[in-house]
C-alpha cells in the first residue's frame, strides 16, 4: 500500500503538469479559420497556434486563414463592400494590420479557368490582385504559416534608408505600417500615394514619428 505522502506527491505532480499544459495552450496565438478546417498540416500548425473555426464576435486573435474564398467573397473584399460577418472581420483585420492568409486551393474562381469568359476571368484576377495589395497573403500549404512566424521572430531590422528619398506607392489602396517598416524609412523622405489611398492609424503614427512626408497624386 502506498503512503499518503507518496500519493499526495503524485497528485501534485499531475496537477502541475496539467496546469503547465493549460498555460501552454492559453499562451498560444489564435488563428481564425474562415471556411473548412483543413486536415493536411493542421497537426503541426497547432503546435504554434490555437486554431479555431470562425464564431460570432471574435475579438482577440493573431491572424485569419481563409480556406474557402468564394467568388462572392472575393468581389465583396476587393470592393471593400462586406456583406457577411466573416467579410467584415477580414477587412477589420487588415485595417488593424493583422495577418490574413488565403489558401490557394480554396480560391473558387480559379476552377473555371478553362471555361470562363476571358473578360470575366480577367476581372476576377484583378480582384485577387487587389486583395493581395490590401495585405492578404496567398499560401499553398499551412506549413508556410510556420515559416512566416519563424521569419518574423528572427527578423532583423534592415539598415535605415536616410536622406531625401521618395518611394512610389501609388499602387497601394491601403497603406499599412508594415509597408513603411519594410522600407524602414527614416530622416527626410517622402512617400507618394494615390488620392484614394487609406492610411491606417498605425501607419499614420509611424509617419509622424519618423517625419515622413506624404504626397498624394
Amino acid at each position: 500500500m502506498y503512503s499518503q505522502t507518496l500519493i499526495d506527491e503524485i497528485l501534485n505532480e499531475v496537477y502541475k503538469r496539467l496546469e503547465d499544459k493549460c498555460n501552454e495552450q492559453t499562451s498560444l496565438k489564435k488563428l481564425i479559420f474562415i471556411g473548412p478546417m483543413p486536415d493536411v498540416g493542421l497537426k503541426y500548425l497547432k503546435q504554434a497556434y490555437k486554431c479555431s473555426v470562425y464564431k460570432n464576435s471574435e475579438e482577440s486573435y493573431e491572424g485569419i486563414v481563409i480556406t474557402k474564398l468564394t467568388i462572392e467573397m472575393l468581389g465583396h473584399l476587393a470592393t471593400s463592400s462586406p456583406v457577411t460577418e466573416e467579410e467584415s472581420l477580414i477587412l477589420k483585420a487588415l485595417l488593424n494590420e493583422k495577418q490574413v492568409y488565403m489558401l490557394e486551393e480554396g480560391i473558387e474562381y480559379r476552377r473555371y479557368k478553362e471555361n470562363a469568359h476571358k473578360a470575366l476571368y480577367t476581372l476576377l484576377m484583378d480582384y485577387e490582385d487587389k486583395i493581395k495589395n490590401y495585405g492578404i497573403q496567398c499560401i499553398s500549404h499551412l506549413d508556410e504559416l510556420l515559416n512566416s512566424a519563424k521569419s518574423r521572430d528572427n527578423h532583423k531590422a534592415p539598415k535605415p534608408i536616410t536622406g531625401n528619398v521618395n518611394f512610389d506607392m501609388t499602387y497601394k489602396k491601403l497603406l499599412l505600417e508594415a509597408d513603411l517598416i519594410k522600407k524602414h524609412l527614416e530622416g527626410i523622405c517622402s512617400v507618394t500615394i494615390s488620392k484614394g489611398c487609406i492610411i491606417t492609424p498605425l501607419a499614420d503614427d509611424y509617419i509622424r514619428k519618423h517625419h515622413i512626408e506624404i504626397k498624394r497624386v
